[in-house]
């Protein structure tokens, strides 16, 4: 004689293993390499500022107050920081592009080499490059002069070329 005996089903209180969600926070991600410079084998970077603030991802994605620090660290390799937070780095990198728009924007250019192009929209922006010897393409509002916004801090001509154009503001 051959018993088989099957039985199934619960045996006390139901109790979850993990009942907790954890956010992980996430960083906005403060510039974007948009493909190769051409005639070179190196890439461009663009600060993801005023019209491409939503290109950030994360937390503060809306055209206003903006600051970026973009510092060299290696041969065409860059840091870049958006308000103050984590840096980001960057490699292979033969010019930096930066599009400001609606605010009071900052860009700070720490031993930057490659040239930079910087065009600051609206509002009353700074760009400090003085210890940076890559070309630097300004453009700015016609509403500004070159007193409000520090574009001119550079040690010398011979150190860094500086091409400003004033556009009107429409």
């Amino acid at each position: 004689m051959l018993f088989v005996f099957k039985a199934s089903g619960q045996i006390g209180p139901s109790l979850p293993l993990l009942d907790k969600t954890i956010e992980v926070p996430k960083q906005p991600v403060p510039a974007t390499d948009v493909g190769q410079l051409k005639g070179t084998t190196f890439d461009v970077l663009r600060l993801n500022m005023g019209k491409f603030a939503g290109d950030r991802l994360n937390k503060d994605v809306k055209d206003g107050d903006e600051s970026f620090v973009v510092t060299k660290t290696g041969d065409h390799k860059f840091g870049v920081s958006f308000n103050g937070g984590t840096s980001h780095d960057f490699s292979n990198i033969g010019r930096i592009e930066a599009f400001g728009g609606q605010g009071d924007d900052s860009i700070e250019f720490d031993g930057v080499d490659v040239p930079m192009v910087v065009d600051m929209g609206a509002g009353n922006d700074k760009v400090d490059a003085h210890t940076s010897s890559g070309a630097l393409t300004f453009i700015a509002e016609a509403a500004m002069t070159p007193a409000s916004v520090e574009a001119a801090r550079i040690p010398s001509p011979a150190a860094t070329a500086l091409t400003c154009s004033w556009r009107r503001r429409r």
